[in-house]
């Protein structure tokens, strides 16, 4: 618009820019007297206008007001909205709140005109947050919700490393208590092979050896038997009855509306059943990953396999396998909260099963189990000897993995 109008007025370019400048266009903040809460939410960019004391202002001997990162003349000690939070008990906050006549060059005053009081109610996680070493950095006064009014407070802090935001979570703890604390052998590299609902949902193996995890897999177990269940037994019986009273017109009123709803809540109940077999993959791994002290890990890369050409056993490990990527995502965000050591997870190829972990060489006995990997080169130290073919499968994945760093680290 402005060059638009440059060619016939000169000045035109020079008049919208000063038009535009943040002095004319953005009015600052806490200048109004009438102000209210429903005026929020007010985002408070930073904390050198703001008054923290630990009461209610009453008088003035109830609490001394302090600035912060300014010493109380009393203790003669800095305090700081950390600090506060630090202690873990509530305190108020205090927003001054100016005139338009007041600023002048966008320069605030010393005195305000009045201030809106806050109590602030500081959570447990900001607490702990707090406590190991983060700092206050920004505060964020929400809308006013329900009936009493509540505004909730984001606050954003800040800290140079992640250890004061590292999550403390007695899940990994209590699998401790319930497999009465197995040992694994340490590792730098861990990769997974995943299959079908059951024992061999999540195999796991280090860039040295396999590691057998199936006792460890009776919770998946139970959910994978009331899957099949669901399934086979379950659904086909629902389905046929519903569509029997449709064929026949028999039945009393209302039945197939009753089959329908039932169907429904099978099928939720399944989905609901896959969430938690999914949230359960990613626990165990991230289990298995803090026992063996892994800083790399590898995450099997089903999400691109289709069961086009597949039958059997494979068509149905493929189908429903943990294909969703937000899998991936979740247990690198968790794995950077509960592992200490953690620092990537990269995605590895799937169609590992067919070579051997031991020497390398790609082969497939046709007469051996689907769930069984045997070996048939005459030099391999595993030389005919049955083993799990999903354990076998994330050996070699780990293996990838290791050659995967060596060729980022380069």
């Amino acid at each position: 618009m402005a060059f638009a109008f440059a060619r016939k007025y000169p000045m035109a370019s020079a008049q919208i820019l000063n038009a535009l400048s943040a002095q004319q266009c953005v009015t600052p903040p806490f200048q109004s007297l009438n102000r209210k809460r429903t005026h929020l939410p007010l985002n408070l960019l930073t904390n050198k206008e703001l008054i923290w004391i630990a009461r209610y202002p009453a008088s003035k001997k109830e609490g001394v007001p302090f600035l912060p990162l300014r010493k109380d003349k009393r203790t003669s000690k800095e305090l700081s909205a950390t600090d506060l939070f630090k202690e873990g008990k509530p305190f108020w906050v205090g927003i001054p709140i100016y005139l338009p006549q007041q600023i002048t060059n966008w320069r605030l005053p010393k005195r305000p005109k009045g201030r809106f009081w806050f109590k602030i109610l500081p959570s447990k996680r900001i607490i702990q947050c707090c406590q190991r070493g983060a700092k206050v950095m920004q505060l964020r006064f929400n809308v006013p919700q329900g009936a009493t009014g509540k505004i909730v407070v984001d606050i954003v802090l800040t800290a140079p490393t992640i250890e004061p935001f590292t999550h403390n979570s007695g899940f990994l703890s209590s699998l401790d208590t319930r497999f009465k604390s197995p040992s694994f052998p340490s590792a730098d590299y861990l990769s997974s092979d995943f299959n079908r609902p059951g024992k061999y949902y999540l195999a796991v193996a280090t860039n040295e050896e396999e590691l057998n995890i199936t006792p460890f897999m009776e919770r998946f177990e139970r959910i994978a038997a009331r899957l099949r269940k669901y399934h086979k037994k379950t659904l086909p019986l629902l389905q046929r009855k519903n569509e029997n009273n449709w064929t026949n017109l028999s039945g009393k009123p209302g039945y197939h509306s009753r089959r329908e709803a039932e169907i429904r809540s099978i099928h939720a109940k399944k989905k609901r059943l896959k969430k938690e077999l999914d949230f359960l993959l990613v626990m165990m791994y991230l289990y298995v990953g803090r026992k063996t002290g892994a800083s790399y890990f590898g995450w099997d890369g089903v999400s691109g396999i289709t069961t086009r050409g597949k039958k059997g056993r494979l068509a149905v490990a493929v189908t429903n396998m943990p294909k969703k990527k937000v899998l991936h995502d979740l247990f690198d965000e968790w794995a950077r909260d509960y592992l200490s050591a953690y620092k990537m997870c990269l995605p590895v190829s799937p169609f590992t099963s067919s070579t051997c972990g031991a020497c390398g060489r790609r082969m497939k006995d046709p007469d051996t189990v689907y769930d069984e990997h045997v070996c048939l080169n005459p030099d391999c130290k595993v030389y005919k000897k049955r083993r799990c073919r999903h354990s076998n499968a994330a050996w070699v994945g780990a293996q990838m993995l290791e050659r995967m760093v060596a060729q980022l680290s380069t």
